[in-house]
């Protein structure tokens, strides 16, 4: 549920969403974020110790754009906002 108020206070670029929270979890915290017409847009990204096939496919599905395994290597998240950067037209 803080995720939910932080995103309506905060223009964010990108959330970094853990899966498992104690009052919501991951996956219905995007989809309440997505539903909303200010924060329809914004980039979430998945980061979890959740690492197979039906957790990614989950995420996806649920509106998250990309998926981050716990222990997080520094370079796939710099690969992740590289990614979102450039698809925002900016530079990382």
């Amino acid at each position: 549920l803080e995720a939910l108020e932080k995103v309506k206070q905060v223009n964010y670029d990108l959330v970094f969403m853990d899966l498992h929270m104690p009052k919501m979890d991951g996956l219905s915290a995007t989809k309440e974020i997505l539903k909303r017409e200010k924060t329809k847009d914004l980039k979430i990204v998945a980061m979890t110790a959740n690492s197979f096939k039906e957790d990614r496919d989950a995420c996806i599905a649920s509106g998250m754009i990309d998926f981050i395994s716990k222990p997080v290597k520094i370079s796939r998240l710099v690969e992740v906002i590289e990614k979102i950067s450039q698809e925002k037209g900016q530079s990382a």
